[in-house]
């Protein structure tokens, strides 16, 4: 499979997405590049603000 394939995301009881170590660097790094407030950041990626701040 390349690059784009899909992946199967691991959720808690409750429904929440577990993501790697490795995945949550790399979204922090994205979020300091883009210069937005953490709230625009979290809509644009589709990431619930709680869950992001």
């Amino acid at each position: 499979m390349g690059a784009n394939a899909l992946r199967i995301l691991k959720r808690d009881a409750v429904g929440r997405v577990s993501y790697r170590a490795e995945r949550r660097e790399a979204i922090l790094d994205e979020f300091e590049r883009s210069g937005l407030k953490g709230a625009a950041f979290a809509r644009l990626t589709g990431l619930q603000y709680q869950a992001f701040a």
